[in-house]
């Protein structure tokens, strides 16, 4: 945490309290994603920039952007933990059901 907010070992000892650590691990985590998917995203553009001249249309793209992308992908799943989640019908329908069940007791 010093390295992360510049503050002194004594600072962290007497002005954090002990259940402000987690909210603190959780931002600056985040901010340490934040910053790598920036920088994946400038060194995509970089090699865009670079190899966009001497790149053969017919071989495709390169394999470094796509393990770049998959990194990003790897970020941003870890940054939106909601995201990517699937719809499930079977539990929706179950939801309906016990819904109209609980309107048709109440009437």
């Amino acid at each position: 945490m010093a390295d992360a907010y510049g503050w002194s070992k004594r600072q962290i000892l007497e002005e954090v309290y002990p259940d402000e650590l987690p909210l603190f691990l959780r931002r600056i985590q985040r901010r340490q994603l934040l910053e790598e998917q920036r920088r994946i995203i400038d060194k995509l553009h970089l090699i865009e920039i670079v190899t966009m001249p001497y790149r053969d249309p017919k071989k495709g793209p390169s394999r470094l952007p796509r393990d770049l992308q998959t990194q990003l992908r790897r970020i941003d799943d870890l940054l939106h933990p909601e995201r990517g989640k699937h719809f499930d019908q079977a539990a929706f329908d179950q939801l309906v059901a016990l819904k109209a069940r609980v309107d048709a007791i109440r009437r």
